[in-house]
């Protein structure tokens, strides 16, 4: 279906204790104790500009931001920045960005230098808080925030129904239509990497998993505009969606080429059999949850649960030995199917009852 056609989205009811529903501006200067949340002195490196340093550290009870999320992020936004350093063990990324240089701290403190007032640095944080907000960990379940717009967290959509969103409602819906044809396109791929896979060589296709890759950051960089050019921070949450659904099928796809780099040679056809359509299944699943939540068709009755039977005989032969898969893969496997099941399971009640 041509993305013209496609009019609404389908995102979830998030729990308003949720951080992501909540956003994370900074709305004024001051902490409810009276204290400055901003330090602000001269700018050594440029005469007339300040640096601002802004620390929210105390708005969590341990880290603020989950660095793998953020590193995704930030590099799938790298064009947007003049330049930009991520050092995840050290626990902190640097970005050049609209004429700010920016340090970013996994306990949530910011830098903020060549800032022209205060004013300025607080717009330019609340700028880079849209930016990295899946990346911050929810005060409610205690996941990133990624993790909660597709019930990834069981906690923050737990009671609550999906909503659709007219996307001709929003000037900036056009992005998340774009994103929406870079994730078809990734999935489109995905069977050819599957039929690849399938022939008797079994060569990894380096090529095709990085034009896949290209694409789903490419779609990250789409939700991201989203949320960046959203009037209100409550709105802004809807590009995290479409960076979520982006992510599960990254990580999908680094499941995929480990599991196939550890497959023994010494496997029967049929056990091969076995797990090619393990993890053929996840990517059925995923195709799915993109056509619900873009409202372009609805799962057929009783699809799911038979994909979900189909896993789970894999997994009995997995259990009996006659299949070997590494435990973290299958472990992957097994809590990416349940993210996915437990949503579609949720938007399809909702449509029977409506």
């Amino acid at each position: 279906m041509a993305s013209e056609k496609i009019n609404n989205l389908l995102t979830p009811s998030l729990d308003e204790d949720c951080t992501l529903f909540e956003g994370s501006k900074i709305e004024g200067l001051r902490k409810v104790s009276g204290e400055d949340i901003v330090e602000v002195s001269p700018c050594a490196s440029e005469r007339g500009k300040l640096m601002a340093e802004i620390d929210l550290s105390e708005a969590r009870e341990d880290q603020f931001l989950e660095m793998s999320t953020l590193g995704l992020l930030l590099d799938s936004y790298k064009e947007h920045f003049t330049e930009m350093k991520f050092g995840s063990k050290l626990g902190v990324a640097r970005i050049m960005w609209k004429a700010h240089r920016i340090y970013v701290y996994q306990t949530g403190k910011f830098k903020i230098r060549f800032a022209h007032s205060r004013e300025d640095a607080i717009r330019t944080l609340n700028s880079l808080l849209g930016l990295i907000q899946g990346s911050i960990f929810c005060k409610k379940c205690g996941n990133p925030t990624i993790d909660c717009i597709l019930g990834k967290c069981d906690v923050c959509t737990e009671s609550a129904s999906p909503q659709v969103i007219s996307i001709e409602d929003y000037f900036n819906g056009p992005l998340l239509l774009r994103g929406y044809e870079s994730l078809k396109e990734v999935l489109k791929n995905s069977r050819k990497l599957r039929q690849e896979l399938s022939r008797e060589k079994k060569a990894w296709p380096a090529t095709l998993e990085n034009s896949m890759k290209r694409k789903l950051k490419e779609a990250i960089e789409y939700g991201i505009d989203f949320s960046l050019e959203s009037q209100t921070f409550k709105n802004s949450y809807i590009g995290v969606e479409m960076i979520s659904i982006a992510k599960e099928n990254l990580f999908l796809l680094d499941q995929e080429r480990t599991l196939m780099e550890t497959l023994d040679s010494s496997l029967s056809k049929e056990a091969e059999e076995i797990i090619h359509r393990m993890n053929e299944i996840p990517w059925e699943l995923n195709e799915n949850l993109l056509k619900v939540t873009f409202e372009e068709g609805k799962m057929e009755e009783g699809i799911l649960e038979e994909k979900i039977s189909e896993f789970e005989a894999g997994l009995k032969e997995v259990e009996r030995g006659s299949v070997s898969i590494s435990k973290n893969v299958l472990d992957g496997l097994q809590k990416l199917i349940q993210t996915q099941a437990n949503f579609l399971r949720k938007i399809n009640a909702e449509r029977d009852i409506g």
